[in-house]
């Protein structure tokens, strides 16, 4: 049973737990939390700006295994890609379509394509080696066809759990027009309690 929704997304008990310190976040936090941020008013969100898109984890990953040319098409033409300055999406190791809120990799890192001219440039964020980066290639090619993805500087955590937080932390940074290899550790344990906050808050009738 879902504790808060927003938008389209949704959180339980459960995945609100996940905000402790040294947990793993699944699917459900991750999908929650950029729904939250990407479209609640400033300066807590972006107010749901028309050329920035911050992608549900799951539709990326959808994405990334989808193989009917047809419905790929579909996906891909509802993001209004074209008219879009920065696209970014947390990308998991996740070998297969999967489920929301049923994540069972071990990392997360983040795909950001930024606008330069007609063409689209990637960029590969992760707070621990490079791992992920042959699915956010796969994603970038799905997206934006011969699109090269470089690794970009990045933050990097102190601990085997917090990949997921610097991975929110990457996609806010860049929406805010900030440095992402500029986030901290300590920033990632001070996000935890902001999002738990913030969720219970929503939760208060």
């Amino acid at each position: 049973m879902a504790l808060v929704s927003w938008k389209t997304a949704r959180i339980t008990r459960q995945g609100l737990a996940l905000l402790e310190r040294g947990e793993w976040l699944t699917d459900e936090v991750m999908t929650f939390w950029l729904e939250y941020f990407s479209t609640a008013a400033p300066p807590d969100g972006l107010g749901q700006p028309q050329d920035v898109l911050v992608m549900d984890p799951v539709l990326g990953n959808l994405i990334v295994f989808e193989e009917d040319p047809e419905d790929l098409k579909d996906l891909i033409d509802s993001l209004e890609l074209t008219q879009k300055r920065l696209i970014v999406v947390p990308v998991p190791d996740r070998q297969d379509k999967g489920g929301r809120g049923k994540y069972e990799g071990v990392h997360w890192a983040l795909l950001a394509l930024a606008r330069d001219g007609e063409e689209l440039r990637g960029s590969y964020y992760d707070s621990m080696g490079t791992g992920n980066l042959h699915t956010a290639q796969l994603l970038a090619a799905k997206l934006a066809p011969k699109t090269e993805v470089r690794v970009a500087p990045a933050g990097k955590q102190q601990n085997a759990c917090d990949c997921g937080v610097f991975a929110l932390l990457f996609a806010e940074a860049l929406c805010r027009d900030k440095d992402p290899k500029d986030v901290t550790q300590a920033q990632a344990e001070a996000a935890r309690k902001h999002m738990a906050s913030h969720i219970w808050r929503l939760a208060k009738p």
